[in-house]
């Protein structure tokens, strides 16, 4: 299953909170269960 939010690279998720000025920004996906959607987690700290 592909579902567009996936279709971004995890940079693209990262990059718009270092340039708000977080110190780091991690993004991962989470596995799911086969045949479902797995979840898009965005960590991010600030300096």
């Amino acid at each position: 299953m592909f579902t567009y939010r996936y279709g971004y690279r995890l940079a693209l998720w990262e990059r718009p909170l270092t340039r708000a000025g977080f110190a780091t920004a991690d993004a991962g996906l989470v596995a799911a269960q086969p045949g479902h959607i797995g979840t898009l987690v965005v960590r991010a700290v600030a300096p």
